[in-house]
């Protein structure tokens, strides 16, 4: 914590520094005893980092940003010690390792503070010097409530409609952020502006005033201040239950700024909007886009006080930080148990988006993060799967992505993730819930009652072996193979295998090749020929080919009008708020309406396009004049724009990322809601297992993601038939499949019982040796007829059950015919291993041809992508 006092015309901080632990103690401990501690949390722009000036902190020189500078002087007060929390000073921004730490106590740091006090800066080229120059600076502040007529009233009057020639500007040395904060404490408590100076009936005559152009302009200037692009402010005025906004000089509460927001919004929908120049409602519309985008995050936090991961990446990622890990640290604390992540300043930004993209994957249990257009990206060190969170931030692409949801490409099939280093089959057990293992032996009813069928019974391999012996009974291995195989070949659930590195290997089917990727729609301006660009070219193409259309159900025409929407509609407005809905045959005229405007349907009598409307009603009779939609332009727009038609060899159309190429690859990927777009990146060799090499090697087609796409025909789940015919056809060689499992597990179970053996016999020695009543028995004699003399092989085998069970026996045993008992059962346990693994290592040199099977079946379902 750090209380800042003004001494000598310096600013001195008194700093306090605790232990991480510690302080979290101490802060829970307060606040469930006696009371919060009372701070404020500062939340600021940092600055550039290389103009810096001093400050006093425990009397010692300490250098700090020009803007936080900025901000002690303007909070300190010569009365009275203000308490504040600066994450400059409170946290050692060189130390990776206490950053790592301190972030994950922001939300703590935020919610506990009294208030948050967000520092926008100075006024641009206003009193700066002069302020700096002083031993104390004033503030005033807008209350928001019954106490601020006084204020207003001087803005009134200084501002009167009938000298509109008068203004505030740097050189008349006026308060800029005071007129400022005075304007937007008029928006949020009057319904009209016409009560409000300069706007009122008797200016009209003033159009476009200089007082006018002022206000707007010191709106704007306040709107660029870098707080507002900075990502951590989320958190920080997301979190605090209260919030005051500082200016320059002036000071007032956020729920101000909120309702002078809201005034715009209610303007833009009244019957009888006040009319701004073009200028000045765009800035008005900024204003209340980025300030009710954060208050209704705010709203959110407080009903439910979580929300995902990946809505807030794609809402508030373009926000600026410092270290690009923080465009997703900075959001962690809005999500909290809803990701597994923890912030980690030794990862590379690379490594950190990756992980957030698999833990996204993991929480929702679908692609839904890779929908978009994922070759927009500005570092070039990220895998192809992996968005860019650090790229600048696209609107259009982010209203895109979430629109997929409407889509079902996959028939809902779920994904879960199998981690490279994670223990074997761990992605299954954690996707069944099973956090413990079974207490029963019996796996195969236990997995039937929690799948509630016996179905996938039929892919449990017929050889039984758990452990290097065979106990006549599926084993648990066995059984959650047979879950992953029976959920994979009816699309319930798939598993993406990560394989470290930036390469996965993900459950998906290759429906077609691109053949024809036509010109790119890249803006609003001239989207209407590109368009019709693209119907020239759908219908030169099937020409050319002498083919049909092959969608039986649909015609070309139908297909292609679908495809323009990208097979929704866009209702409602921005004031009651947008839905999505599936497009119906009634939207067909006025899509036709839209394409055909400026033209008319004489356009079609000598056209190309004639096919591509000839199955609408009168679709002669469209006129130019006719009126176009405004829900079907903006849906269009939205579909198209930044977007490349494309045609594939089987004759499906869509729209697909602008960087789309003719040679492309349209896949299903299982999880993902839409069909995705790749491209070949080159293959690898290497051994099919590392660790036995007389298997072999195997070319592997990787391949590199280009984005998601609409493809009609496709969004609904029409290939997952071909899926599952497919999957369910490939009956997957129990025995090479067993044999192999049989054989790691062998070589697992040799080392595991190989070591505790080898600990074992120290301590045997040592009893055998210390203990004089013992008979002479050395390691080397006949271990079976001894184990006959003690017990039957039966009993041989309860002692060998588990390895961690021997070891325990064995350490705990207090008589040394007891442990040379256990010991007897291990090195007969170790034999029998050494003899399986044998076996197996024999009959594998002759599955080659089975492997390579089933390496060709892997190739039909599943991608490799980098």
């Amino acid at each position: 914590m750090a209380s800042s006092t003004s001494v000598d015309g310096a600013t001195e901080i008194t700093l306090s520094i605790y232990d991480l632990c510690t302080a979290t103690y101490i802060m829970t401990f307060i606040q469930e005893k006696f009371a919060s501690p009372a701070y404020k949390a500062l939340s600021y722009a940092w600055g550039s980092p290389n103009v810096k000036r001093p400050i006093l902190v425990n009397g010692c020189q300490h250098l700090v940003t020009v803007n936080l500078e900025s901000a002690l002087r303007r909070l300190r007060r010569i009365d009275i010690d203000i308490t504040l929390w600066v994450d400059a000073l409170c946290i050692n921004q060189s130390d990776n390792t206490e950053r790592t730490r301190q972030v994950q106590l922001m939300h703590d740091i935020f919610d506990f503070a009294e208030e948050a006090i967000v520092y926008l800066g100075e006024v641009p080229h206003h009193g700066l010097m002069a302020m700096n120059e002083s031993v104390s600076s004033s503030t005033t502040t807008v209350h928001y409530d019954d106490s601020d007529s006084d204020k207003l009233e001087i803005f009134r009057s200084r501002y009167a409609a009938k000298t509109p020639s008068r203004t505030f500007n740097s050189k008349t040395g006026m308060d800029y952020a005071f007129q400022i904060f005075c304007f937007l404490r008029l928006l949020a408590g009057e319904p009209d502006l016409n009560h409000l100076p300069c706007f009122d009936s008797n200016s009209r005559q003033f159009v476009d005033t200089k007082y006018q152009r002022n206000i707007f302009e010191g709106l704007r200037q306040l709107l660029r201040c870098r707080w507002w692009q900075r990502i951590w402010v989320i958190q920080e005025v997301v979190v605090p239950k209260k919030i005051t906004m500082v200016y320059g000089s002036t000071v007032a509460p956020w729920d101000m700024f909120v309702n002078a927001a809201r005034w715009d919004s209610r303007n833009r929908s009244s019957s009888t909007p006040l009319l701004f120049p073009h200028e000045y409602s765009t800035i008005l519309a900024y204003f209340a886009w980025i300030i009710l985008d954060i208050d209704n995050m705010r709203e959110l936090w407080r009903v439910s006080r979580q929300t995902a991961l990946l809505p807030l990446l794609r809402r508030f990622s373009g926000r600026k930080a410092s270290d690009d890990r923080d465009k997703v640290y900075a959001l962690l604390a809005l999500v909290q148990n809803r990701t597994s992540i923890i912030p980690n300043y030794t990862l590379s930004v690379p490594a950190v988006f990756e992980v957030a993209v698999l833990d996204i994957i993991k929480t929702t249990k679908s692609l839904t993060v890779l929908a978009g257009d994922l070759g927009r990206k500005d570092r070039q060190d990220l895998p192809s799967w992996v968005p860019d969170w650090s790229a600048a931030y696209d609107d259009l692409d982010r209203r895109r992505a979430e629109d997929t949801e409407i889509y079902n490409a996959t028939d809902s099939c779920l994904i879960y993730v199998q981690d490279e280093e994670a223990e074997e089959l761990s992605g299954i057990r954690q996707h069944l819930g099973l956090t413990e293992v079974p207490a029963t032996e019996d796996y195969v009813k236990r997995f039937n009652d929690i799948l509630g069928t016996s179905d996938r019974i039929d892919c449990v391999p017929d050889d039984r072996f758990d452990g290097g012996r065979r106990t006549g009974r599926p084993s648990e291995t066995a059984c959650l193979t047979a879950i992953d195989n029976f959920y994979t070949a009816r699309s319930i659930a798939v598993c993406l295998q990560n394989h470290g590195s930036g390469i996965m290997r993900i459950p998906g089917l290759h429906v077609d090749t691109i053949v024809l990727a036509t010109e790119t729609a890249y803006s609003n301006e001239g989207l209407l020929p590109v368009i019709r660009s693209w119907a020239t070219s759908l219908s030169t193409h099937f020409l050319n080919k002498n083919k049909n259309y092959d969608d039986s159900r649909i015609g070309l025409g139908d297909a292609f009008r679908t495809t323009l929407c990208a097979g929704k509609v866009r209702t409602g407005s921005e004031i009651e708020g947008f839905s999505i809905r599936r497009i119906n045959k009634d939207d067909h005229g006025l899509i036709a309406t839209w394409f055909l405007q400026e033209l008319g349907s004489h356009a079609l009598l000598n056209s190309s396009w004639k096919n591509l409307f000839e199955d609408l009603e009168d679709h002669y009779s469209y006129t130019s004049l006719e009126p176009i939609c405004q829900n079907i332009d903006a849906t269009i727009r939205s579909a198209t724009v930044r977007r490349t038609f494309f045609v594939t060899d089987k004759g499906y159309i869509g729209l697909g990322p602008a960087n789309l190429l003719a040679g492309d690859h349209l896949y299903i990927l299982l999880g993902g809601q839409t069909p995705f777009i790749l491209r070949e990146a080159g293959s690898r060799t290497s051994y099919r297992m590392p660790s036995q090499k007389r298997l072999g090697v195997i070319e592997r087609q990787y391949f590199s993601m280009v984005g998601d796409c609409y493809t009609n025909g496709l969004m609904d789940g029409e290939a997952m038939h071909e899926w599952r015919e497919i999957a369910g056809n490939i009956k997957e060689d129990s025995k090479s499949r067993e044999l192999i499992n049989q054989w790691q597990l062998c070589k697992n179970y040799l080392r595991v019982w190989r070591t505790e053996s080898e600990k074992g016999t120290a301590i045997l020695r040592s009893d055998l040796e210390n203990d004089p009543g013992a008979i002479e028995l050395t390691m080397e004699d006949d271990l079976e007829s001894l184990t006959q003399s003690y017990d039957n092989a039966r009993k041989m085998e309860l002692y060998t059950s588990e390895v961690s069970r021997w070891t325990h026996q064995f350490h705990n045993a207090t008589w040394w015919r007891w442990r040379l008992r256990l010991f007897q059962a291990a090195r007969l346990e170790i034999k029998q291993i050494n003899q399986d693994l044998a076996d197996a290592e024999h009959q594998m040199d002759g599955i080659l041809e089975l492997l390579n099977e089933q390496d060709a079946n892997d190739a039909k379902l599943h991608v490799y992508l980098v």
